[in-house]
């Protein structure tokens, strides 16, 4: 009679095999996908003023829905409300229709984004290889994967990719054309690069590839459905793509990179920091421009893989589940890694028109790891277990395999922080409540970066703030250019006049100072000394011994402060002192 642990080790391994268990399997991946997003969402709703990083960029504006008379003739909340796609805010609208905030709407959609791409990623590993364990570690991979940086969290367009893109590869992949088409449409909607990527992969089932020893060749396919439907999937991108392009072109254009090269917002510490790289970062492993993203490896259990061409050598005849790849999975994995380099190669040399090359391979990467892994490691798994005799099992390669289980499903425990969700914590509510009781046009002048929680805390404008301070539109950045440089121009400047003139021109209700803000050290900071000449001539100033007229008048119209800040109304600064008794 076989042993307890025989006896145990052999109903999990029944678990992890047998295909009776799919709906186990599928379940578990659910639920793990849920806990995942469960602990962001605790995150979220853990204080007053949460807010997730890039929510900040995509979620304030969208308090117009509820408010029509917030945010307008704001700059930056029309460039954001233009090039955000409209069947992304269409659920804000909704939601706001019954009163519920956007930026609370923002906070629960991770757990559901989370929940989405569980279950989507087990049906497309279960597509290619229907084993149980198989399906649940490629889903839970890509879940661990995904929660340990902030895409799904940030509620942003780029968190819909994950889920739209795994649809479309599960649905051409088992030749559901029309709901493959249908997920092009929404990436087309929702974001561009990924929608590239999805046609790259139809465009590629167009060619015939011959690669035999001595005999490769390149050739179109005579299959006239695949033309078909590459032909259907581009002119519906198209159609889409157009009307949300003439909508941005107001704030454009794109720029380009011979003008990037100029700029310090693309040199090493400006906003979008590109060509300070050096040529692996550049190319490979450093980020916007990059081929691998940094955290592809990211839960290292991952490498499995990257092993998995060896692993299936490895692999001999005669295993319990010799039961080959579903081959139109394969081939649409395989396309979609090959689709999204093209893209990457083509980006780059069309740098800036197709936004950033790294955009065509992070998620494309982390999704292709992520089934390969689950792959592999079920493959080592069934070395570790052996043939189904009880009598033939091992103790120390039995526990080795359940050694691996509990890795592959703790393994976040060994990580701080975990879910990575970027979340921050707004800690200048007195700022943030004192605003709220002002007008709703109010508006805040600022080189601070305490400014770049003002419209989603307060939901009033700033004039300019280094959070949206987005530099790849030459139309909107320009204004913001010269805001910051008048702003830098009117806080150093001696001169009373031209600090009144700047506060008319302006609008301006309030300035936001920091308390260091006339050190001249001040204008060292990454963002504001990207604003040139007038951050060099502010610098100099303070230098050589300057008094900011500003600066004489802190005490005087302080209207609220903090330890590190002060904001003056600007009302008191363009009234006269009162004459000293």
């Amino acid at each position: 009679m076989a042993q307890p642990w025989i006896l145990a080790a052999e109903r999990l391994r029944r678990l992890c095999f047998d295909a009776r268990y799919k709906k186990l399997s599928a379940a578990m991946a659910i639920a793990y996908g849920a806990v995942c997003g469960g602990l962001a969402l605790g995150e979220a709703f853990s204080g007053a003023y949460v807010i997730q990083d890039d929510a900040r960029q995509y979620g304030f504006w969208m308090r117009r829905f509820l408010d029509p008379e917030l945010f307008q003739n704001d700059w930056t909340a029309e460039y954001l409300a233009n090039v955000t796609p409209d069947v992304y805010a269409l659920p804000f609208w909704l939601a706001a229709q019954v009163g519920i905030d956007p930026l609370v709407l923002q906070k629960i959609v991770p757990l559901f984004l989370g929940i989405l791409v569980a279950g989507l990623s087990w049906r497309l590993a279960w597509r290619w290889w229907p084993v149980p364990i198989a399906a649940l570690a490629a889903s839970v991979l890509l879940s661990q994967s995904l929660w340990m940086k902030d895409d799904l969290s940030s509620s942003a367009p780029r968190a819909w990719v994950y889920p739209l893109l795994l649809g479309f590869l599960e649905a051409y992949g088992v030749r559901s054309l029309p709901v493959a088409l249908g997920m092009v449409a929404l990436l087309a909607w929702m974001s561009p690069p990924y929608a590239a990527i999805a046609i790259a992969v139809l465009a590629l089932d167009c060619l015939r590839v011959d690669l035999r020893w001595g005999r490769w060749r390149l050739g179109f396919n005579g299959d006239r459905r695949a033309w078909l439907w590459f032909g259907l999937g581009l002119g519906g991108a198209i159609a889409i793509l157009v009307p949300y392009l003439a909508g941005t072109w107001k704030f454009g254009p794109t720029i380009s990179a011979d003008v990037a090269r100029t700029m310090a917002e693309f040199r090493g510490g400006g906003r979008a920091s590109v060509f300070d790289q050096d040529f692996l970062d550049y190319w490979f492993f450093g980020k916007r421009t990059n081929l691998f993203p940094r955290s592809l490896l990211t839960p290292v259990t991952l490498i499995f893989g990257l092993g998995l061409p060896f692993l299936i050598l490895w692999r001999r005849k005669g295993d319990p589940l010799n039961h080959p790849l579903n081959p139109a999975i394969s081939r649409t994995v395989v396309q979609l890694i090959v689709g999204s380099i093209g893209l990457y190669g083509l980006a780059h040399a069309t740098l800036f028109s197709l936004h950033l090359p790294s955009r065509y391979t992070g998620h494309s990467f982390r999704i292709a790891i992520a089934l390969a892994a689950g792959v592999g490691l079920t493959l080592v798994l069934e070395k570790l277990w052996g043939d189904r005799d009880l009598n033939s099992h091992h103790p120390l390669r039995q526990a080795s395999a359940v050694l691996l289980l509990v890795v592959l499903l703790a393994y976040p425990l060994t990580v701080s922080g975990f879910p990575l969700t970027g979340y921050g914590i707004g800690k200048d509510a007195n700022l943030y409540e004192f605003l709220q009781q002002q007008p709703k046009d109010t508006l805040t002048v600022s080189l601070s970066k305490v400014a770049d929680n003002i419209p989603p805390f307060a939901a009033r404008s700033v004039y300019f703030a280094p959070e949206y301070a987005i530099p790849y539109h030459q139309g909107y950045y320009q204004e913001i250019q010269r805001r910051a440089r008048a702003t830098i121009a009117a806080q150093y400047a001696s001169d009373r006049a031209i600090v009144l003139n700047f506060l008319q021109t302006s609008g301006a209700d309030y300035w936001l100072l920091d308390l260091n803000a006339f050190e001249p050290t001040y204008l060292d900071d990454g963002f504001r000394r990207q604003f040139q000449p007038a951050a060099a001539e502010a610098q100099a100033f303070l230098e050589q011994g300057g008094i900011p007229w500003l600066m004489t008048q802190r005490d005087r119209c302080t209207a609220i402060a903090a330890p590190t800040w002060q904001l003056l109304s600007a009302a008191c600064l363009a009234a006269p002192p009162s004459p000293a008794p």
